[in-house]
């Protein structure tokens, strides 16, 4: 038995040896493992370093920019007649029709002048008759035989002739209705054998050179408009022609919020009214960029700015203002003079970004 207790007693003895043994050799292996990941960390890190993004440059150069503003407008004409008798009678010819081209002074038509022929006739016979007897009655006033008051009668009755006389020739000439200026006739009435009564309106005529332009100024670009300003006007037609500003509304339009301006254009040539018109005019020339608007990025503050590559391959960021906008793309102020921006990749950098950049290939010529 005592044999026994002493074999139980070393078998105890070793399997507590060999639990503690093998609880420090996992510690062990334990520590091991992680100081060998510790170590392989680096080494993997340093396997992979990062790479610069590829990105595609394009090389600006500042153009000289006609700064301009444009806006939509109509052509009318400059001034309408309404064409009225200044006489009353009847309509003896017509001397033109509707459409007809007239000079200024031309006649459009004639009343009859049979009865103011007649009165003229008459009044130049009273005139006569009273030049005779005023030179008659101041030889009697010089030799003492007519009073004074006579004289100063007859001088009367000879003014009163002399301006009958002119009263007839005045008619006269009323019964030739001509053009008050060149134009077209838009409208004629009159018949010949037709009565008229004096102040009838009777057509229209519309004065064709100079053009009249019509337009509306938007209030933000007022500022920059004045009367007097040069012009250049595209009609609906395709016809290109220039003229200058000349007058401006003081006061805007409530809803529109426009200023109404007008631009009269001289022509050589007729031009067809009521048609639409784009009227353009030049404020001065600047230095500017023209980009397209892929390359504008919006900032945070509401301003534009464009990303560009400096000698070092770092990201630079411009601010740029809008000077213009064209069909094609956009003009920018803000720029040095001669900048590589970036134009494929932009969206994938930030500002002090180093870049790995290549060329945009130039098109053939």
């Amino acid at each position: 038995m005592k044999r026994s207790v002493l074999i139980a007693a070393g078998l105890a003895v070793a399997i507590v040896v060999w639990m503690a043994s093998g609880h420090f050799s996992s510690g062990t292996d334990s520590t091991a493992s992680q100081e060998a990941s510790a170590t392989s960390a680096p080494a993997s890190a340093g396997s992979a370093p990062s790479l610069a993004t590829e990105v595609t440059l394009k090389h600006y150069q500042a153009q000289d920019l006609a700064i301009t503003r444009t806006w939509q407008g109509e052509v009318v004409p400059v001034q309408t007649f309404n064409l009225r008798l200044q006489t009353s009678g009847t309509v003896k010819m017509r001397h033109h029709e509707k459409g007809d081209t007239v000079r200024a002074g031309d006649p459009i038509l004639t009343l009859d002048p049979a009865d103011r022929l007649a009165r003229k006739a008459q009044a130049e016979a009273e005139l006569a008759l009273r030049r005779q007897t005023l030179e008659a009655n101041r030889a009697l006033f010089k030799r003492g035989l007519l009073s004074d008051t006579q004289l100063k009668t007859d001088e009367a009755l000879l003014a009163a002739a002399e301006a009958a006389l002119e009263q007839i020739n005045r008619e006269l000439d009323y019964t030739v209705l001509r053009a008050p200026r060149d134009g077209v006739l838009t409208a004629l009435t009159a018949e010949p054998g037709e009565a008229h009564v004096s102040g009838e309106s009777v057509g229209t005529l519309i004065v064709t050179s100079p053009i009249r332009v019509t337009f509306g100024i938007p209030q933000q670009e007022i500022r920059q408009i004045r009367t007097g300003q040069a012009v250049e006007v595209k009609l609906a037609d395709d016809t290109h022609l220039a003229g200058a500003i000349t007058w401006i509304a003081p006061q805007a339009h409530d809803a529109m919020r426009t200023f109404e301006a007008e631009a009269d254009i001289p022509v050589t040539e007729p031009v067809k009214l009521g048609q639409s018109a784009t009227v353009t005019v030049k404020l001065g020339t600047v230095k500017a960029h023209k980009l397209s608007g892929a390359l504008l990025n919006l900032a945070a503050d509401g301003g534009l700015y464009v990303k560009a590559a400096d000698s070092q391959n770092r990201v630079i960021r411009y601010p740029v203002e809008l000077v213009q906008a064209d069909p094609d793309g956009f003009w920018v102020s803000g720029l040095p003079e001669d900048v590589d921006l970036i134009v494929i990749g932009q969206g994938f950098v930030s500002a002090g970004d180093t870049v790995k950049p290549r060329r945009q290939a130039e098109p053939a010529t």
